[in-house]
């Protein structure tokens, strides 16, 4: 099997909303958070990782105490970043996990949000707080996602599964860790993995595809899923690839041990799941959309032929089986397996089989 290069990105300078911090841009972001520039480090073999720079929300309403914790946390990524460009993944892995463990994952309310007349009023503090929030949840998600890269390179892919699995619980909407988590599975190189990442390449296409406008979502956006907000459900893990959930705040040094670091609360059940749509992308955003889409449409080119021998070598093993089984069965009444032949029909792919007398 190939092997796989990390997925690139192009150097952006972005200034839209939080979500361009995974490749994407939503009116609602803009109004309670900014970005700043955002770069990409490179390692030596021109791969990527994660490296948006985030400031504080433009509301006064976030803790000082988170603002701090939220600062050290990009700090320590940036560091991480740092040591992944220069090859050094398991140091790189140790700094996104602290920067898992610093993170804030739920906004509290500062001295100055409770003592603001003008933002009493509690559906307004609702959507101010969780838009705090949601900046946390998103951030973590990319926490999650670069250590999924670090991983690939140290060869765990389950754990690599794994932490993009909860970057997606994260943020439903980081089609960059799908597409991650595809490039782990392709590389475990079983049947089911194999599997996995074809849907969730098909996933990544779709879902670009109907961002940039080239194709009609299957079903019809809710409006109020449009808004925003961790109480609209849109948090939730909304693709085939949801594997598992967990919680820890355990963190680890080791590359294995990292699998169970940090782990945020399990999304509430049963709320609505994200449904992609057209965005208002600009021209660096769409450049990366289609980059992601040519890397996953590569991608399932590349693994067709490898999915054809794997589910051949199983249903050869199956066979094998069932002749082991109907030997030990037969072999009582003087017959084997070789007195059965079976034939298959090509016009409806289905089997016969045929008695023959062997001496």
């Amino acid at each position: 099997m190939a092997v796989i290069e990390e997925i690139i990105e192009e150097p952006t300078t972005i200034n839209s909303g939080l979500e361009e911090t995974h490749g994407s841009n939503t009116t609602s972001q803009l109004k309670a958070t900014e970005v700043a520039s955002q770069g990409k480090d490179k390692d030596g073999n021109g791969n990527h990782v994660d490296n948006s720079e985030t400031i504080e929300p433009i509301h006064t309403m976030e803790s000082s105490e988170d603002k701090e914790l939220f600062e050290e946390a990009t700090r320590h990524k940036v560091a991480g970043n740092q040591h992944f460009g220069q090859g050094s993944y398991t140091e790189a892995l140790k700094c996104y996990q602290l920067a898992l463990s610093t993170c804030p994952a739920e906004a509290t309310p500062s001295t100055a949000a409770n003592a603001d007349k003008d933002i009493a009023d509690q559906d307004k503090m609702d959507k101010v707080f969780n838009a705090i929030t949601k900046k946390y949840r998103s951030e973590r998600a990319v926490y999650h996602a670069n250590m999924a890269a670090c991983f690939i390179k140290l060869k765990d892919y389950d754990a690599a599964i794994e932490d993009c699995a909860t970057a997606l619980e994260l943020d439903p909407s980081y089609m960059r860790a799908l597409q991650r988590k595809a490039q782990a599975e392709e590389l475990k190189g079983t049947l089911s993995s194999m599997n996995q990442a074809k849907q969730d390449h098909e996933m990544v296409i779709e879902t670009l595809k109907i961002e940039l406008g080239l194709i009609e979502p299957r079903y019809e956006v809710n409006d109020s899923l449009e808004q925003g907000g961790i109480d609209k459900g849109q948090d939730t893990i909304a693709t085939k690839s949801s594997e598992r959930s967990s919680s820890s705040s355990s963190s680890s040094s080791t590359s294995r041990d990292a699998k169970t670091s940090i782990r945020p609360n399990t999304p509430e059940p049963n709320l609505p799941t994200f449904k992609p749509k057209k965005l208002d992308l600009d021209e660096v955003a769409k450049k990366k959309h289609r980059l992601m889409i040519q890397t996953s449409e590569q991608a399932l080119k590349r693994m067709e032929p490898v999915l054809k021998e794997l589910l051949e070598k199983e249903k050869a093993e199956m066979i094998g089986k069932l002749k082991s089984m109907g030997n030990s069965i037969l072999g009582r009444f003087g017959l084997s397996t070789d007195n059965f032949q079976m034939k298959q029909d090509p016009s409806t792919g289905g089997y016969s089989f045929n008695f023959v007398n062997k001496p």
